[in-house]
């Protein structure tokens, strides 16, 4: 391919070239205010990158860009300078943005992970038994999942299983052990241990009773009415904890990397009050619904680089239905949720009918509308709502109608013929 194939501003090149080798922008990007925000990649990194952006602003706003910085005059406004695949955030998983008014580099947005500290939630314990292990899945489990690579993901998590019935930390690989500290509170304890002998090297306070196996790197306590509420006697492998009945606050503490080689108290919990009313936790789960306009309209929000312009329904629609695993977990009332704490009655986009050629991602056994419609043979049939019913029939109805387009020049497709059977499965299955 020619260079003539490209449309280049040569002035835009060669304005971006000054820009980024002025001093004055060297130094912004020196002293870049993250605004909360903490990157994973370094200085130099980040110096390469930013090149890239700089260039594609046009002749226009790099000339003011320019004025700016020999002139030492800000700008009247922010210049968005994009976001940054190598600047993510470790902290709240953003991909942050960065902009400057020729004086001030900055992120284009605040962090939204709260300040380092303990966070707090409560288990409700009227039984006066604490169930305890690593992993209750699938007994204790949130549709959808939150990024925990993230501290702000950790926290949310915590967070989202408290509210149904389980108390959840993040503990890492480290086998934490448990302490009774007094008649009315205990500590998980991540204990250092000597190299060699493997003996503790300073004893926590209180008296050890037992330790967390956490090939899950969490732990995980229930009240063990709940437990068994759930079809816990199936379970062998958890340990069993009598307590005064009543509500625990979990004080949680995320470990970080100064922390990594002591003896770290993960999380005290203390006795705070006489037990609340028992919840229906399960019959809470089960009434959950969401539309899939409501769905739509979620993922749009979250991932605005991702679903953009006209076509922005159908590229979701598509993502849901078509594309391999599609990246959320079927509820049991038929719509697929991706964050586990999204609020019943947030508003919905309209979805239109696509009635137009559109590059649909090919079929496969593993797409959600071929498993919804019962053609796969590794998947459990996905039950539709009557809104998800309504998207399913669309996307295939489009791609009956005006086939596919490729995925790549000259590359051909049959996708018509399993939409169609499909289609014909869902009509038997639901009129």
């Amino acid at each position: 391919m020619s260079l003539d194939t490209f449309d280049i501003d040569l002035h835009s090149v060669e304005l971006a070239g000054e820009v980024d080798s002025h001093p004055n922008f060297q130094a912004m990007l020196l002293s870049l205010d993250s605004r909360g925000h903490k990157f994973g990649s370094s200085f130099e990194d980040m110096k390469e990158l930013l090149k890239y952006r700089i260039y594609p602003l046009g002749s226009e706003k790099l000339s003011a860009l320019m004025q700016a910085i020999k002139t030492d005059t800000p700008m009247t406004e922010f210049m968005n300078l994009g976001r940054m695949s190598e600047a993510k955030c470790h902290e709240c998983g953003v991909y942050v943005g960065l902009e400057t008014d020729g004086l001030v580099m900055r992120a284009s947005g605040s962090c939204l992970c709260p300040p380092e500290g303990p966070i707090e939630f409560e288990l409700n314990v009227p039984s006066g038994v604490m169930i305890y292990t690593d992993d209750l899945r699938p007994l204790f489990d949130i549709v959808g999942s939150f990024d925990i690579n993230t501290r702000l993901g950790t926290i949310k998590h915590s967070q989202v299983m408290a509210k149904i019935g389980c108390a959840q930390g993040y503990v890492g690989n480290s086998c934490p052990d448990v302490y009774q500290t007094s008649d009315t509170a205990f500590s998980i304890v991540g204990v250092a241990t000597d190299d060699v002998t493997y003996e503790p090297i300073d004893e926590p306070l209180g008296e050890r009773m037992d330790q967390i196996v956490t090939d899950l790197w969490w732990y995980s306590f229930v009240d063990a009415d709940e437990f068994m509420r759930r079809g816990g006697e199936e379970r062998s492998r958890v340990s069993r904890l009598k307590v005064r009945p009543g509500v625990y606050k979990f004080s949680h503490n995320l470990r970080t990397s100064k922390d990594e080689f002591k003896t770290f108290v993960f999380t005290t919990v203390t006795w705070v009050r006489e037990p609340d009313p028992v919840k229906d936790y399960l019959g809470e789960i089960a009434q959950v619904n969401f539309t899939a306009g409501q769905v739509i309209a979620h993922k749009l929000a979250k991932w605005p680089t991702l679903y953009r312009g006209e076509d922005a329904v159908m590229s979701a629609a598509n993502h849901i239905f078509c594309v391999i695993g599609g990246g959320g977990d079927w509820h049991p009332n038929g719509f697929v949720q991706y964050d586990p704490d999204m609020e019943e009655g947030m508003s919905e986009v309209e979805i239109p009918v696509f009635d137009k050629p559109y590059r649909w991602y090919p079929l496969s056994e593993y797409s959600a509308v071929v498993i919804a419609a019962g053609l796969s043979e590794e998947r459990d049939v996905i039950h539709l709502n009557p809104t998800f019913l309504a998207l399913a029939r669309n996307v295939l109805q489009c791609i009956v109608k005006h086939r596919s387009l490729p995925m790549r020049d000259g590359d051909t497709n049959n996708d018509h013929i399993l939409a169609k059977k499909c289609l014909d499965k869902l009509d038997e299955m639901y009129g």
